[in-house]
């Protein structure tokens, strides 16, 4: 798996990113991954890619209200090949 570092999202890379937090979150979280990334700074955003370049793991790292704040996925058909592990070093 390739993992991409970067500070700003494509809308592309965005776009898919929310399709993985729409289907392995719960229903009362679906839809509010603009709202996580909402007036954040210095944000890093780290995602692993399949063969095709697909996205399949994401975590970012941020600061909100003062806070250091991560949040990290890993698509369900990928869990427990030590993708999250991945991201996190």
């Amino acid at each position: 798996m390739d993992i991409v570092r970067t500070e700003n999202l494509t809308p592309k890379q965005f776009e898919e990113i929310d399709v993985l937090w729409n289907a392995e979150y719960p229903r009362q979280l679906k839809g509010r991954l603009a709202l996580l990334l909402e007036n954040n700074t210095k944000t890093i955003h780290y995602f692993g890619l399949d063969e095709s370049g697909k996205i399949i793991a994401w975590s970012v790292l941020f600061e909100k209200e003062q806070e250091l704040r991560f949040s990290i996925l890993v698509s369900r058909k990928h869990q427990k090949q030590g993708l999250g592990s991945a991201l996190l070093t």
